[in-house]
């Protein structure tokens, strides 16, 4: 599960595959997940196993550091095992992804 969305760092390089970090802070007292966002070239270098780009948090990407899910919707989603089909849902309501596509 990721988002394929286009965006150019600085430096000229390509990100187009937008992955949610399979960890994730979670504060069951305050309702409460927080998981990073990953950025990297394509599918391919993802599958791949390359790391992602460390550009992808500078202020010209104009990209969140992290995706965030708070109160009963976040203790629903750690229900299902997998709280980032939840987190992607939050992430594709945000303008930074306005374009997005389903990957």
């Amino acid at each position: 599960m990721a988002l394929l969305l286009e965006k150019t760092d600085e430096s000229g390089n390509l990100i187009s595959y937008w992955r949610i970090a399979p960890y994730m802070h979670v504060d069951f007292v305050e309702k409460f997940i927080r998981a990073s966002l990953m950025g990297y070239k394509d599918q391919t270098a993802r599958g791949a196993g390359k790391v992602p780009n460390m550009n992808v948090h500078s202020p010209s990407m104009n990209m969140p550091f992290s995706i965030d899910l708070s109160g009963d919707a976040a203790i629903d989603a750690l229900k299902t095992g997998d709280a980032r089909a939840a987190l992607y849902e939050v992430a594709k309501l945000m303008s930074e992804f306005d374009g997005y596509q389903n990957c």
